[in-house]
């Protein structure tokens, strides 16, 4: 049964390869250019992402998300099958384990990630570079709606600025990254001791 374990393993973690060389091609415009392997490679990955696409809160204004959800989870399953190969059983506390550490995982990555993008914008906008080109206009696109509507739960409806509304979601931003960094490994233990 190990042996069969080991080889779903390899294979989630291949087509996990092939999902990422495709989805690098994509956002590097190369896959038009590599003809026949390109097709091929579509015809692999797309039906497993497209399942994805549809997803209407895995988008943020022109961010596609789909893909990372995914990967995700076929990390999951790698997981599990990996975990299933050396010990040959998986209780649902480990289970819970892997993806309460997934989530804490994305959560934290995302914040980080969106707190950067919100400084350089807070920068940008200090700096006095106007909207700064297409990058900061859709950084704007991203955060504008969402800061505002923060700033307005803090600030109890008062007009605000834009840079505070922005610093408020920063502040936000770097306190879920923090707290995901924190709490993340703390349930995640607690979970894997679960006896179940």
């Amino acid at each position: 049964m190990s042996t069969l374990f080991h080889v779903l393993y390899s294979i989630v973690t291949l087509y996990m390869l092939l999902l990422f060389i495709r989805i690098l091609l994509t956002w590097f415009g190369g896959l038009q250019s590599m003809g026949r392997p390109a097709e091929i490679l579509s015809a692999i990955t797309d039906p497993y992402l497209n399942l994805f696409r549809g997803m209407r809160f895995l988008r943020i204004g022109y961010l596609d998300f789909s893909p990372i959800f995914a990967i995700m989870l076929l990390t999951l399953v790698s997981s599990v099958l990996n975990h299933l190969t050396m010990h040959q059983q998986v209780t649902i506390g480990l289970l819970l384990a892997i993806i309460a550490s997934m989530v804490f995982s994305a959560v934290s990555f995302f914040a980080f990630l969106f707190l950067a993008l919100a400084v350089i914008r807070l920068i940008g906008i200090l700096a006095n570079l106007g909207t700064g080109g297409h990058f900061m206009a859709t950084l704007d696109t991203i955060f504008q709606p969402m800061s505002f509507r923060m700033a307005a739960r803090f600030f109890r409806g008062q007009a605000v600025s834009y840079t505070t509304a922005l610093t408020v979601i920063a502040a936000i931003l770097a306190g879920v990254s923090l707290g995901a960094r924190v709490l993340g490994p703390v349930l995640v233990d607690l979970l894997v001791q679960l006896p179940f």
